[in-house]
């Protein structure tokens, strides 16, 4: 069929929008219905009437609000049933309208028809000519656009796959116009549209490689318009199937990356630029595997006949239109923990109109130039979308295929974009590449390091490698900042920039990066764009986060003349290293003062006077959160990220903020009074953040037993908390329109710590208290959790634990709370109750524990038990509390609780309870269960040789320490046995030799471990093996030693091996003296061989090893 030589009408058809009527659904549905009472009959009247029916219905200005489905589907139903190929031209123009009608309506056709649609059109392809292709493909197209997955498997295989396809073949015959070309690649393109569900990875594969080898194909009938075209639809192509599957492009990502890589230069050839086909990966990381590396294309799915349900769906509007629509605003507020985002799509093209004068050569080439950005555009949006859906450490072999080693290595790599391109829009999508690329990448630049300059040797590691990609991409970055002008590319590079800085290992790099970078940015602090500022702060944020504390980041912090005297006083040793660096206040030399000179200088200031220098990062945030001048009003975003900057300084820098401290807690005061509650809930978390930070200096120096207050003083802890307390946090607790400021607020009281909870006002402490208390029963689940916790803190501050009324209220909160509708809030209050008992056994060492104890409650200790019981059931992060608590409880009974009734058949089915747990369950379990029953054999009330449950109590850590795949359960269940102080705690001759047992077989089991992380818990748990031998034998009785003569037989070089590598010399001589006082008893020669046997073991190590320290158990219980 030839078209007719008068082809108006084909333009009148694609000119709708200029003739369009007015929608009326009367008129719309009587057409309708008229066209579908048609019968198929080749009278030339027939073909009259459709023909007027058809140019009524394109007459139309239809919307997908005032069109109605019923009508679209039966047109469409109807059509395929009455217009045939023979038809001509008419069939033709019905294309085009069955296009028009889909896109403009957004009708959602079901499964039936969508598949009897598209086998009508690729039925149509098959019998018309190629002059006709474009129409027929466009209405393809439409059909297909968002519902690809819904097409079934032999659908697909007509379609798209490779060789045999119908829309391959048109894209890549020799004989195709260059519009059907366009029309098939976008028909390939709409396949790929998202949508629910997605297609098989086997079919986004071969869409892939259509896409890929359009962008290898330089098509000879294209002009270079065309073919800039056909580009982008590629590269778009390949956005939306990377960005939909994360697999699909695993086996071609090498060739994928290289393709991106050179349209990210097109247009800007450069002879000495390389670029390969192909992309290897460099090995610069982890071991991968070769199917990781290089994984094998999706199988073919096999073609199952199933019935998939309709579902509704917003179709994207006018995909007939122009393929180059119209550019998005450049402005756009970027969120602080995201990645920079590359445009979106619809952003990234830029209206023709502005080019439609293009008569001159000027015009054409200006146009020319504005296709080629668009492409590079495309291809580095989608180099980001790739990058995104590609495993880290695969995509960390291509680095250095995308960034320079050195200031002579820059052509060819993105870096070469930032600096040269001209195009803003370009720009930014290099940026979003770029931080793709340093997303999370932590780990991975971990080796990075750099090489000294008087290292003359030829061969470069890998490590230096990757220090100098870091160093180039610092300059390149700041290039791009200090001589951008479009704001939003600005934005966007410093956003890059604070995503760099938070992946560097700056510790491992020579200073100056930071101290440049710093210096860029002070100015943008205070820029009147808020994008910009933020992302300023962002940057500010992540320097202080990185590896805190920092040495160069301390003397950026510091004030220019806090600065002068710690560089006087600590003058540098080394020089000429070639590492130059910025003058300035932010200055350092090559090699930095110790942090420790930084701390002595902050502390020097602070008690040198009252109105000590504050630190200049803390000024400009108070400047960005409260507007100085009347009048101004400063944007939410500013503020709170000024916020958040503060809190991860407090966090990692304590002691230079000691001179500003009192600064730093009137902005606090004043964020709480504020009367946005996005800046109250804000500052609450910047007074957790120091509290925090303060509350953990005070427990290190608890730790390690120095009263030192260099750093940060009790003094200056308790006026920080007092100030706080005597106002604006108490009224943030009582807000009850802002519950997670209350939560917030919290968890703040829970940091306070117990040395400056001791020493705060009387009544302060009972408002801490009281609301914690009242903030159990909120009415908000984050509140309610949040103040549980706070509360099982307080029970634990010495001051707080021997209170009778407090331990009892927070048992009975606890109680109540593990009865909540929240499991999150169930969970927090089982921890809340096994702290409460770690309270109560941490009260037995004190001196007024028989007061406490006797006005503790009995029945709510029996709650307890109840409850901790039930705990054991439940969910696995409850069973673990659940079974600390009841072991603590178990250490903690007292005679007086013992002569309850049914209190025997109590402590029995909880000691049944802890066995069961240490034998399954997760491992934690089985570790707090073994720790519990360690705390059991050390309550001499109520463990007995005679009780029934001893041997099973031993039996079950026998097992453990020898069979448990988990070396800490080992270690703890070893640990266990050795808490019995007494013979009788060890039951009758057989049990005990039976214990000897267990332990001997632990010890040759000792050295088999599955896990290779559990290889360094060896020494740990032969260590505890072998006080545990020299533990029982210090208690063996006479009786005892005819049964331990088959135990000790062929085992004593074992026993000797270990006992050889333990340092316990003290537990030697006291076991040599009980062995010896046995000996005098007047035993039997059975009897006497067994001492003799022990005795040589123990004398032979004796002389062998040297007495020293005891080794510390790395195991001890950590909660929460």
């Amino acid at each position: 069929m030839e078209p007719s030589s008068n082809l108006s009408w084909r333009k009148d058809c694609h000119s709708y929008n200029d003739y369009a009527v007015a929608f009326s659904p009367d008129r719309f549905h009587k057409l309708v219905t008229r066209f579908c009472g048609m019968k198929y009959v080749r009278k030339e009247d027939d073909n009259r009437d459709i023909n007027t029916v058809i140019d009524e219905l394109t007459s139309f200005r239809l919307s997908a609000k005032s069109v109605n489905e019923k009508d679209i589907s039966s047109f469409i139903r109807h059509c395929c049933s009455v217009i045939t190929p023979d038809l001509g031209q008419l069939s033709i123009k019905c294309c085009l309208l069955l296009s028009y009608m889909i896109c403009r309506s957004e009708v959602d056709l079901d499964s039936n028809l969508l598949i009897q649609l598209v086998k009508y059109l690729t039925y149509f392809v098959t019998k018309f000519d190629k002059w006709a292709y474009p129409d027929i493909l466009q209405a393809l197209k439409a059909a297909l656009t968002g519902r690809g997955g819904r097409l079934p498997l032999e659908v697909l295989d007509d379609l798209v796959t490779t060789e045999t396809g119908l829309l391959h073949r048109i894209l890549f015959d020799s004989e195709s116009d260059i519009m059907a070309r366009k029309s098939a690649l976008q028909c390939v393109g709409a396949v790929c549209l998202r949508c629910e569900p997605y297609m098989e990875d086997f079919y986004a594969s071969q869409c892939l490689n259509i896409f890929l080898s359009v962008l290898k194909t330089r098509f000879p009938k294209a002009d270079e318009f065309m073919q800039c075209k056909l580009l982008s639809i590629a590269l778009e192509g390949i956005h939306e199937v990377t960005s939909n599957t994360k697999t699909a492009h695993g086996s071609i990502l090498g060739e994928l990356l290289a393709a991106l890589k050179a349209y990210s230069f097109f247009g800007r050839d450069d002879p000495s630029v390389h670029m390969p086909t192909c992309l290897q990966p460099v090995h610069m990381g982890p071991d991968v595997p070769p199917s990781l590396v290089n994984p094998a294309p999706p199988p073919r799915p096999q073609k199952k006949q199933t019935k998939k349900k309709t579902r509704t769906r917003k179709i994207r509007s006018e995909l007939t239109a122009s393929d180059d629509e119209g550019g998005g605003g450049d402005t756009e507020t970027i969120s602080r923990n995201s990645c920079v985002d590359p445009l979106p799509w619809r952003q990234l093209s830029e209206s023709e109109s502005d080019y439609s004068d293009t008569e001159t050569a000027a015009g054409v080439t200006s146009k020319y130039q504005t296709f080629q950005r668009r492409v590079r555009q495309y291809s580095l949006t989608t180099l980001c979308t790739v990058i995104k859906a590609s495993m880290k450490r695969l995509i960390f072999g291509y680095w250095a295929s995308f960034f320079p080693t050195g200031p002579d290595d820059v052509a060819g790599t993105l870096a070469a974009v930032l600096k040269d391109e001209t195009s803003s829009r370009v720009k930014t999508s290099a940026l979003a590449a770029v931080a793709a690329f340093l997303d999370r990448s932590k780990s991975a630049l971990l080796v990075a390091t750099e090489r000294e300059s008087s290292s003359t040797t030829p061969f470069t590691p890998f490590s230096v490698l990757l220090g100098n990609m870091i160093k180039e991409l610092h300059n390149t970055l700041l290039t791009v900042i200090k001589t951008e002008s479009s704001h939003l590319t600005l934005t966007q590079a410093v956003k890059c920039l604070s995503t760099l800085i938070n992946n560097s290992p700056y510790q491992k790099l020579r200073p100056g990066l930071l101290s440049k970078s710093v210096k860029l940015l002070r100015p943008y602090l205070s820029h009147k764009d808020t994008n910009i500022r933020v992302a300023a702060l962002t940057s500010m944020g992540a320097m202080v986060t990185i590896h805190a504390p920092l040495i160069e980041v301390s003397h950026i912090l510091l004030p220019p003349t806090a600065q002068e005297n710690v560089l006087e006083g600590d003058s540098t040793k080394s020089s000429g290293e070639g590492n130059s660096r910025s003058s300035g206040a932010n200055s350092l030399p090559s090699t930095p003062p110790s942090l420790s000179a930084v701390d002595s200088q902050a502390k020097s200031r602070s008690k040198g006077s009252k109105d000590a220098e504050v630190m200049w990062l803390i000024k400009t945030c108070s400047r960005c959160i409260f507007s100085s001048s009347a009048g101004a009003t400063l944007q939410l975003p500013i503020r709170l990220e000024a916020l958040q900057v503060l809190s991860c300084l407090v966090a990692g820098y304590l002691p230079l903020i000691r001179s500003s401290l009192h600064y730093l807690t009137n902005i606090i005061v004043e964020a709480l009074a504020d009367a946005d509650p996005s800046v109250q809930l804000h500052g609450a978390k910047t007074a957790e953040s120091l509290g925090r930070s303060i509350n953990k200096h005070f427990q290190q120096q608890e730790l390690s037993r120095e009263g030192d207050d260099s750093t940060f003083s009790l003094d200056e802890a308790l006026t920080f908390w007092s100030c706080l307390l005597s106002g604006p946090l108490v009224q943030a607790l009582q807000n009850s329109s802002n519950s997670q400021l209350r939560a917030t607020c919290c968890l703040c009281l829970a940091n306070i710590g117990g040395q400056v909870f001791e020493r705060i006002e009387t009544n302060q402490q009972i408002v801490c208290i009281t609301m914690l208390l009242g903030l159990t029963s909120d009415p908000e689940i984050i509140v309610r959790d949040a103040a549980i916790r706070a509360t099982g803190v307080f029970v634990l501050y010495p001051c707080q634990r021997l209170d009778v009324s407090f331990v009892a209220d927070t048992a009975n909160a606890a109680l109540l709370s593990m009865k909540d509708e929240s499991t999150p809030v169930q969970i927090r209050a089982s921890w809340v109750m096994a702290n409460v008992t770690d309270a109560l056994v941490l009260n037995m060492a004190s001196d007024d524990f028989p007061s406490f104890a006797k006005s503790f409650s009995d029945v709510l200790l029996l709650r307890l038990i109840d409850v901790a019981t039930e705990a054991c059931y439940g969910d696995d992060k409850m069973k673990y509390n659940g079974v600390r608590a009841l072991g603590n409880l178990l250490k903690y009974l007292q005679p007086h609780t013992l002569e309850r009734r049914s209190m025997s058949q109590l402590i029995e089915s909880s000691v049944n309870l802890l066995v069961k747990w240490l034998s399954q369950g997760v491992m934690k379990v089985r570790w707090n269960a073994s720790y519990a029953l360690g705390s059991l054999l050390q309550n001499d009330y109520i463990v007995s040789a005679s009780a029934p449950w001893l041997e099973q109590v031993h039996d079950g850590l026998g097992l453990a320490m020898k069979t448990c795949k988990n070396f800490k359960v080992r270690i703890n269940s070893v640990q266990a046995i050795q808490m019995a102080a007494t013979r009788s705690k060890y039951g009758s001759p057989e049990l005990f030799s039976r214990i000897w047992k267990n332990v001997v077989e632990a010890m040759n089991e000792s050295t088999n471990a599955e896990d290779f992380t559990d290889y360094k818990h060896i020494s740990s748990l032969s260590h505890q093996l072998s006080k545990a031998i020299l533990h029982l034998t210090s208690l063996i009785e006479s009786d005892d030693l005819v049964l331990l003569r088959a135990v000790l037989f062929g085992k004593e070089n074992t026993i000797k091996s270990f006992l050889e590598k333990s340092p316990e010399n003290l537990d030697r001589k006291v076991c040599l003296s009980h062995l010896n006082s046995l000996e005098k008893k007047g035993l039997d020669a059975e009897k006497l061989s067994v001492v003799n046997s022990l005795t040589s073991i123990l004398a032979a190590t004796d002389t062998e090893v040297e007495d020293e320290k005891s080794l510390k158990s790395t195991f001890k219980p950590s909660y929460d």
